[in-house]
């Protein structure tokens, strides 16, 4: 049996939500189900967008990483988004409108990683009309238990 124990990320947050969907989302979604349990890092904030990175556990050994973008101004604004990972899959999400006060998540495709490693996730968001750019991370690590 597979377990996730937090190990840094001060101010931390963790979602729990109804089962994985057989297909883990892939690219912008702006009203995502939530899958099995988030972990998700401290709150980057700039200019127009706030970001978090997180690392989503699919169940199983399935994990993969998301950058949520949240849209704090009163107008449509642009961005794009990357994922990078050391364990689980990379990803980037096309600039895209995120409506005023609302957000959008970039999902990165999953993949499986064996208890015993450190999964490392760093989201960035590129807000297209400022050209400003803003990152944030997430680690944890996975352990057996017995």
């Amino acid at each position: 049996m597979t377990s996730i124990v937090m190990c840094t990320a001060a101010g931390a947050t963790l979602l729990l939500g109804a089962p994985a969907e057989a297909a883990a989302p892939v690219g912008w979604r702006t009203s995502p189900a939530i899958t099995d349990k988030w972990y998700c890092g401290a709150t980057t904030n700039g200019r127009v967008f706030s970001i978090q990175a997180c690392i989503i556990d699919n169940g199983g050994s399935y994990y993969q990483g998301a950058v949520l973008v949240r849209n704090r101004s009163t107008a449509t604004r642009s961005a794009s988004a990357v994922i990078t990972s050391d364990r689980v899959s990379n990803g980037s999400c096309a600039a895209s409108g995120i409506g005023a006060s609302s957000y959008s998540v970039c999902f990165a495709p999953p993949a499986s990683v064996s208890p015993g490693v450190w999964i490392n996730v760093y989201g960035g968001a590129y807000d297209v009309p400022l050209r400003q750019e803003i990152s944030a991370s997430m680690q944890i690590g996975i352990i057996q238990t017995t």
